[in-house]
């Protein structure tokens, strides 16, 4: 008899769990976070009798399927702490990991000079940025480069990478020479997060991240606005901190390769500083950033509106953001550049090594062709 109900219950089991993993995916009634990183959504199949019968509508609703099943993300995320767990190895292939500090292979194959772009693509950019820099300084205001710190080169003896000395060309030497060359007003917070690497007891990098931490990131702006005030001019805003909190809570960028990896479990973490913060007062700059996604926290989270007034932010030049307006035109070219430019203190363009390949993203040949138009030098 118990051997019987043993087996009914077993049985019953069996039927149980398909039936619920289709009520979490037809309802959601228990909630599983989604997987992160670059996944493509299979979309909805639409049901017409022509994609019945050529069988798009099944082979759609198939792959739809197979990416929605109830529980899918957990499965994912198992797996994946299976295969690391045990092989040492990520689902991500893209992803490298050093004593518990992941980088990408893309930065990797940056920092030793692939990705490049050619010298004579380089020389038309700063060409461009000379004479945006010359506009912004007639109508006395202030154009200005600004080199990222990357990763790779901030832990470069961690990744058993040779010096950047020993290397031959890499964008970012390319990029630093012709800035030179061309007087170029600009910022190098890669050098600079290396000089301080050393004395620095606070981590300007995380483990599980790609980006600065939230800290490097608004040390970074704050010394552009000091910059700005020092050489232009300007009577903007300072940072005063007033006290460090040190965390393993951390901000969502501080942890996005991490993320990437839909892991179950948390890698182990550093404990990050986070700054109690309040600024001095004074005229904030109207600001036009031209950036990789390096500027994004600091744009999100209200950082830069602290320095700047309602900063306007181009997103590698293809979305345009503004603080003080979630319904503003997307479209970076949908507005005049020269009555942006009218309305605006300085201009900053951003980039990271690994997005020097095309920085600035044709806004400088924009900037000629929109303001200069025939009188372009």
């Amino acid at each position: 008899m118990k051997k019987f109900n043993y087996i009914a219950i077993l049985k019953a089991s069996l039927l149980l769990v398909p039936a619920y993993l289709l009520l979490q995916q037809f309802t959601g009634i228990h909630k599983v976070e989604k997987l992160k990183g670059g996944i493509k959504e299979e979309a909805v199949p639409v049901f017409t009798m022509e994609n019945w019968f050529s069988e798009e509508f099944q082979n759609q609703y198939e792959k739809y399927n197979n990416q929605n099943f109830g529980f899918r993300s957990t499965a994912v995320r198992l797996a994946n702490q299976l295969k690391y767990s045990c092989f040492g190895e990520f689902a991500n292939a893209e992803v490298r990991e050093y004593g518990k500090n992941l980088i990408t292979t893309e930065y990797l194959d940056s920092y030793l000079g692939g990705n490049r772009t050619t010298i004579s693509q380089i020389k038309e950019r700063c060409g461009q940025l000379k004479n945006l820099a010359a506009y912004m300084e007639k109508q006395g205001k202030a154009s200005l480069v600004i080199i990222a710190p990357d990763k790779t080169s901030y832990y470069q003896s961690e990744y058993n990478l040779p010096l950047e000395s020993e290397l031959d060309s890499t964008n970012y030497k390319n990029w630093l020479y012709y800035l030179n060359k061309y007087e170029i007003p600009f910022l190098d917070f890669r050098k600079a997060f290396l000089s301080i690497k050393q004395s620095s007891s606070v981590p300007l990098f995380s483990n599980q991240g790609i980006h600065w931490s939230t800290y490097g990131a608004q040390f970074a702006l704050d010394s552009v606005s000091a910059y700005l005030n020092s050489y232009y001019g300007f009577n903007g805003p300072r940072m005063q901190v007033d006290s460090l909190i040190f965390s393993k809570n951390y901000d969502a960028v501080e942890f996005d390769i991490e993320s990437s990896l839909n892991l179950m479990f948390p890698l182990p973490r550093q404990k990050l500083a986070y700054q109690a913060n309040t600024f001095t007062t004074g005229k904030k700059p109207k600001l036009l950033m031209i950036s990789d996604s390096f500027f994004f926290q600091l744009y999100t989270s209200g950082f830069a509106n602290k320095l700047f007034d309602d900063p306007l932010f181009y997103y590698y030049h293809i979305r345009a953001l503004k603080y003080s307006e979630i319904d503003y035109a997307e479209d970076p070219t949908a507005s005049s550049l020269k009555e942006i430019l009218k309305e605006t203190d300085v201009v900053c363009l951003m980039a990271v090594d690994i997005n020097l390949k095309d920085f600035p993203w044709a806004f400088g040949k924009r900037f000629e062709v929109e303001v200069l138009g025939d009188s372009i030098p």
